[in-house]
């Protein structure tokens, strides 16, 4: 399974936001195209359903599909913000963090 995903490559950004089963989806059509003329349709349709599950439903294919996933945004640490960062965005990540509280006392 891993040689037909490294042959495939994804030519758009993929979206954070799109679920598992349609990034497989996705993957598996474009790593099969081309056997159209080699196998016959309900073959194929057979071969891709089976990549799509074993990309669903295996700990490999989970992780495959993971690192085709963009790696997250992150704009703050513990107590680090990333250049760009507004202060405004800082101060509600802050508060968020403390439970509500504010630096200098409750809410």
């Amino acid at each position: 399974m891993d040689a037909i995903f490294k042959s495939a490559s994804m030519t758009e950004p993929i979206a954070d936001d799109l679920p598992d089963e349609d990034l497989a989806e996705s993957l598996v059509a474009e790593a099969t195209q081309g056997f159209e003329a080699s196998v016959s349709t309900m073959e194929l349709a057979a071969i891709r359903s089976e990549l799509v599950d074993r990309l669903l439903v295996t700990r490999a294919g989970r992780e495959l599909l993971r690192q085709v996933r963009p790696d997250p945004s992150v704009t703050t640490s513990a107590d680090l913000a990333t250049p760009g960062t507004s202060k405004a965005e800082l101060d509600e990540w802050i508060k968020a963090a403390m439970g509500g509280r504010t630096k200098n006392g409750p809410r």
